[in-house]
């Protein structure tokens, strides 16, 4: 177990589209976050975690940087391996 108190994670960093990377202001923000949501949900319908057991996660978006991007820790349900979930996001990460 690791400091999260998490058996597995995988580590994600993703850059956005280009009309979301270099905009700073609530509006841009807000679509990020709708963006990460969606992304999410889409992950925990793909992995089967139902209502009661979201996907633990940890979400950071870096607008200090010329360019805004995503870093993100996910947690890997004990029933899929490391492998089949890296292949889960890998999967919606063409459909942000």
């Amino acid at each position: 177990m690791n400091r999260m108190g998490w058996d597995i994670e995988e580590l994600v960093t993703y850059h956005l589209w280009d009309n979301l990377s270099w905009r700073k202001d609530f509006d841009n923000l807000y679509q990020i976050q709708k963006i990460n949501k969606r992304f999410i949900r889409r992950l925990e319908k793909k992995c089967n975690v139902h209502q009661k057991q979201r996907l633990e996660r940890f979400v950071v978006t870096e607008t200090e940087k010329p360019k805004n991007h995503i870093h993100m820790i996910v947690e890997t349900p004990i029933h899929l391996s490391k492998e089949v979930m890296l292949n889960n996001i890998i999967i919606f990460m063409f459909f942000i």
